[in-house]
């Protein structure tokens, strides 16, 4: 019965302990599963992912970034430095760097992942657990008239949407 209650105590104790070195933190992307960045082949471009600390978070952080999916090789890292510093209230870009290959098949949907591992500060001497977080967008190879970076070249328009030629 002690046995019980200590363990209950403890995971209690541990429950606000992690609650007194909470920081959230967040990764946002212009890009979801039903709006997809379309590109044809040959094209490239570079998307900015958002990082975000707020949510309550006391303490400026440090975020690791690591490609975990390259969507079979059309994607990289900008940035030779992958630690980004978030200040407490702010934010900071990440680039990422999609080329679509020339010979690219045109209907395929990659998959582009970017996990943000929370880097210790080290200080205090205390063990510290960290966060994580996930930042995934598809990248669909489309015909050139599709591709978001198409301008026609009747109306100038950024995109045939707009065209009412």
């Amino acid at each position: 019965m002690n046995k019980k209650i200590g363990m209950i105590v403890g995971a209690v104790g541990l429950l606000v302990m992690m609650g007194l070195f909470a920081s959230a933190f967040g990764a946002s992307t212009s890009y979801w599963d039903d709006r997809p960045l379309k590109l044809a082949p040959g094209e490239s471009k570079t998307v900015s992912l958002g990082l975000q600390n707020g949510g309550g978070g006391t303490e400026d952080i440090t975020l690791r970034a690591e490609l975990t999916n390259d969507g079979g090789g059309i994607a990289t890292m900008v940035d030779e430095d992958l630690n980004y510093f978030v200040p407490v209230g702010r934010g900071a870009a990440v680039p990422v760097r999609i080329e679509v290959p020339e010979d690219a098949e045109t209907g395929i949907t990659h998959t582009i992942t970017v996990s943000f591992t929370q880097v210790a500060s080290g200080e205090g001497g205390m063990v510290r657990l960290t966060g994580g977080i996930v930042s995934k967008f598809p990248v669909e190879v489309v015909g050139e008239k599709e591709s978001e970076l198409y301008i026609c070249p009747v109306c100038g328009k950024a995109t045939v949407i707009f065209c009412k030629n």
